[in-house]
């Protein structure tokens, strides 16, 4: 198998010449198990996929998972997070983890609040998980909207209402101890 060397070989041919089903079985055997971080390989692996078929919207938001995950080790950027996960929505609006991840890069990284809040929306509309209203939440509150945040977690709102995570930011932003280092104020 043939090494990327940097992103840059994503703009020039593939580094592993592969059909789409043989990306995504070598994408599943190379995916990092529990908190291991990711090999140089699985970041070789998804940046040919992406390379050779930039349509897919599953690749580009498994570019952007390993691409989080690696850190500083390869250079990767919050840019770089945010195209993949841009482009994966772009290729299928109906990748509902795809908008959720674009909710947390833009709340995290770029404190774009106002577009994170809309990317989380449609992540929920699309039927995501637990973490896409915990991100809405975290967002309403970061930009002072409390009451609009409590709304979003109750229990004729959240389908995981009784979630653990969903608990502890509810009561945290009840309590008024709720913080996150980015929000403007305490308040």
């Amino acid at each position: 198998m043939m090494v990327c060397q940097s992103q840059g070989d994503l703009r020039r041919a593939a580094c592993v010449m592969m059909d789409i089903d043989k990306y995504y079985d070598e994408i599943a055997r190379l995916w990092p198990r529990d908190a291991q971080p990711p090999t140089k390989e699985i970041v070789d692996v998804c940046l040919a996929a992406v390379a050779e078929h930039p349509e897919s919207s599953t690749f580009w938001y498994d570019l952007g998972i390993i691409m989080q995950r690696c850190g500083d080790e390869y250079g990767f950027t919050r840019d770089d997070y945010l195209r993949c996960f841009e482009n994966s929505v772009q290729h299928d609006y109906a990748n509902a983890e795809a908008h959720q991840e674009l909710g947390y890069v833009l709340d995290v990284f770029f404190d774009a609040y106002g577009k994170a809040e809309s990317a989380f929306r449609n992540a929920i509309e699309l039927s995501a998980g637990w973490e896409s209203y915990y991100g809405l939440a975290r967002v309403l509150a970061q930009i002072g909207k409390t009451d609009e945040a409590i709304a979003c977690l109750a229990e004729d709102n959240c389908p995981f209402y009784d979630h653990c995570e969903i608990e502890r930011l509810r009561s945290e932003i009840l309590d008024g101890s709720w913080w996150w280092e980015g929000a403007g104020s305490n308040a």
